[in-house]
């Protein structure tokens, strides 16, 4: 889904401004790259909800499901809380070299970062 995000938003921004296009570069790898450091929860949820409905346990299948639910959202607000406090001066310096992204980046960087948890 944040692949379809980062297309849509690119598409409107970019029919707006290039200087606004260019900031939503560093804010997006910035989100998405971390955001993929929790990949492993969907692979393990998937693979544990499986086997139980393979096994015909429905019960652990959905215990499984409501754990990883609770799991992604305790990890998407502590992401979110970190990417919040840290994320200014991570982007500050990816945009070493192009500074004028800067102010952009940042306000991008708190939009997507509503859509985390």
């Amino acid at each position: 889904s944040s692949e379809v995000m980062s297309v849509v938003d690119t598409a409107v921004v970019g029919s707006i401004s290039a200087s606004d296009l260019a900031a939503l570069g560093p804010a997006t790898m910035l989100t998405d790259g971390t955001v993929y450091l929790f990949f492993w929860l969907n692979v393990a949820a998937t693979n544990l909800f499986a086997s139980a409905l393979a096994r015909g346990d429905a019960d652990e299948a959905y215990s499984v499901l409501s754990d990883a639910l609770w799991v992604g959202l305790g990890c998407g607000v502590a992401l979110a809380a970190a990417l919040a406090c840290a994320g200014p001066a991570a982007l500050a310096a990816i945009c070493a070299n192009a500074p004028q992204a800067l102010s952009g980046a940042n306000k991008y960087l708190q939009i997507r970062l509503l859509g985390v948890p």
